[in-house]
């Protein structure tokens, strides 16, 4: 690793389009998710309406919730997380017509699983969404969600398809970067308008699913709250008391609490309840990482890596290549990256970063699907036979072909063009 100050720069740039869109491309993207509302109207009013954007008035936080009846929503606890004014004057949804209503009510909170329910008074929708009875999907299902990008006022419609079952989450490919505003997404099945999951966190072009199982366990305990602000408390100090008894999940959601930049208001609980808690998320992902966590060992690796100085870079590099080998499907993304930048002097790079890659690409990642076509291509180019030219043409344009035709990917769909120099036939 001895040029990794100089290979840094590169993996930066790496992480940059990691996280989002050119604005070219993003501009692409909306204007093809904006097209197709009009067919929400009409052939998914259902579904499009079932929906809606919540906004915190007390943090700013962004999301969206979704109706289980009339007048209760489900979203993630995040979104809706401390605050101590009245809940009707913090609170507030705007539905797919643009209708904005107060929050009556916080009807359950579930910090550990990310998960709130909340109920309207004063408003009643005439869609909502019923929740699927089991988690059971299988690898490489299809499914689609639907949510409020934050500072993007229109509905938008996402495909993807389930990647891994984990411990705590469900993992899926998502076709977005942006990170705001899609927390508390409904997650459907794409032949069923069944809620099998909601989503927790998305980056990278991955969501974090909660299952659906825990959102009917929380509606199962009866335990509705009585009053907004005790019952917060209440959840807030149960979170506290499991992360200090070493419950990595406990941890890793403490954690990513603080990572959203709601240190300022878990303070004020840390004083009232007179707890002993350190508000640091490297803190909190660090152990629960030490635990095993893999979502853990991702975030935390990725922070490190973000503090740019060699000893930490060298830490963060560790756990996510210990989270690829349990089989991550992420980081096994970020290590067959990291071996063309950072690690690109370690012996056999390039084709450990092919095995890394291939892995997460064979799983439905669409960044390893393009990377990894991008990688072909490049050893296409760069052939001195027909024969391998042949191979690594091969290679690029079936995983630039699933990127695109499976994922939407348009980045993909350009390479393509670019390689045969003709358009892309429908399978």
């Amino acid at each position: 690793m001895k040029n990794i100050f100089l290979s840094f720069s590169f993996f930066l740039l790496f992480t940059h389009a990691f996280f989002a869109y050119s604005s070219v491309e993003s501009g692409e993207l909306h204007s093809v998710l904006s097209k197709e509302i009009y067919k929400y109207q009409k052939e998914e009013a259902h579904l499009a309406y079932s929906v809606a954007s919540i906004f915190n008035k007390h943090t700013s936080a962004t999301g969206t919730a979704f109706f289980i009846n009339s007048n209760r929503l489900v979203t993630n606890f995040h979104a809706v997380c401390c605050f101590r004014e009245p809940v009707n004057e913090t609170l507030f949804i705007s539905t797919f017509n643009q209708q904005q209503v107060a929050v009556s009510n916080i009807v359950y909170l579930d910090p550990y699983n990310d998960l709130a329910v909340l109920e309207l008074d004063d408003f009643s929708s005439e869609y909502s969404l019923t929740l699927d009875e089991a988690d059971f999907f299988q690898e490489e299902e299809k499914i689609r969600t639907f949510g409020y990008v934050a500072d993007y006022p229109d509905l938008t419609r996402l495909k993807g398809a389930m990647i891994e079952k984990g411990d705590y989450f469900n993992t899926g490919m998502l076709n977005f970067y942006e990170i705001d505003g899609m927390s508390g997404a409904p997650v459907l099945r794409e032949e069923e308008d069944l809620v099998t999951g909601v989503v927790f966190i998305s980056s990278y072009n991955v969501g974090l699913i909660t299952p659906v199982s825990k959102v009917n366990e929380l509606i199962a305990t009866g335990k509705v709250c009585k009053e907004e602000e005790s019952c917060q408390f209440t959840a807030v100090n149960s979170l506290f008391t499991k992360a200090n008894q070493s419950d990595p999940h406990a941890q890793f959601i403490l954690g990513n609490l603080l990572n959203r930049g709601l240190g300022p208001y878990l303070a004020y609980y840390v004083e009232e309840l007179g707890r002993d808690i350190q508000l640091n998320k490297f803190l909190w992902w660090y152990l629960a990482s030490e635990s095993g966590h893999i979502e853990a060992l991702l975030n935390f690796g990725l922070s490190l890596i973000e503090r740019r100085n060699q000893r930490d870079i060298k830490e963060g590099i560790q756990n996510i290549r210990i989270a690829a080998e349990k089989g991550n499907v992420p980081a096994n993304y970020v290590t067959g990256m990291l071996l063309q930048t950072v690690l690109s002097d370690e012996e056999n790079a390039l084709s450990k970063s092919e095995s890394h890659l291939v892995m997460a690409a064979s799983k439905g990642h669409v960044l390893a699907q393009f990377d990894l076509g991008k990688f072909y291509r490049k050893k296409y180019e760069e052939s001195d036979t027909d024969e391998k030219k042949a191979l690594y043409k091969e290679r690029a344009l079936f995983w630039h072909g699933k990127a695109a035709r499976e994922n939407n990917y348009f980045p993909a769909a350009k390479e393509i063009l670019e390689i045969t120099g003709s358009t892309m036939q429908k399978e």
